[in-house]
């Protein structure tokens, strides 16, 4: 037989075939730009509704007096938290600096806010909902989706220069593959 006709494999090829082959890269997530602006958007909205109306959220929930006063406050320092803790995210989300941890302690409070509003408030206002009630809660469910969906694809994120690109994502899609 003749060596002419068959293919050599070096030992260079064998180990580079037999070595761990390196797992691809996640493709980046388009829509993150979009599901964080939507958050942003609702976390400042309630953050400034806590602030400038605290009292009259209070009485949204509560008749008794005490309680309102009491969920006044409680109201105003919490819509303090949430503007801060939005511009915190924000300014980590678009520069980079730990953004998957601060994606994690975000999504760690929003579900937990969300779980004692759901218990404390939300129970109490199911019994007569309101159209306002419905948008209020239908939003807050929207945005944990958004909150949670992120988290998920956090390995994902864009690039920082890209953080806030919205055409990204319509830019790729129409792209011909």
């Amino acid at each position: 037989m003749s060596l002419k006709n068959k293919t050599i494999i070096t030992l260079q090829e064998i180990e580079a075939l037999l070595a761990p082959q390196a797992p691809k890269a996640a493709p980046v997530d388009w829509f993150f730009p979009y599901r964080s602006l939507f958050i942003a958007i609702l976390g400042f909205a309630s953050g400034l509704a806590m602030i400038i109306a605290p009292e009259t959220l209070a009485l949204e929930f509560f008749t008794d007096p005490t309680t309102v006063n009491r969920y006044t406050g409680v109201f105003y320092i919490r819509g303090w938290w949430t503007l801060g803790l939005g511009l915190f995210a924000v300014y980590a989300y678009t520069r980079g600096k730990g953004d998957v941890f601060v994606l994690v302690m975000l999504g760690a409070i929003v579900v937990n806010n969300f779980l004692l509003d759901f218990f404390s408030f939300y129970l109490l206002r199911f019994q007569s909902p309101t159209p306002e009630f419905s948008l209020v809660f239908a939003c807050r469910v929207l945005g944990l989706a958004c909150v949670v969906i992120n988290l998920m694809r956090c390995t994902r994120l864009p690039p920082v220069g890209e953080r806030w690109n919205f055409r990204a994502a319509l830019e790729r899609e129409s792209a011909p593959r």
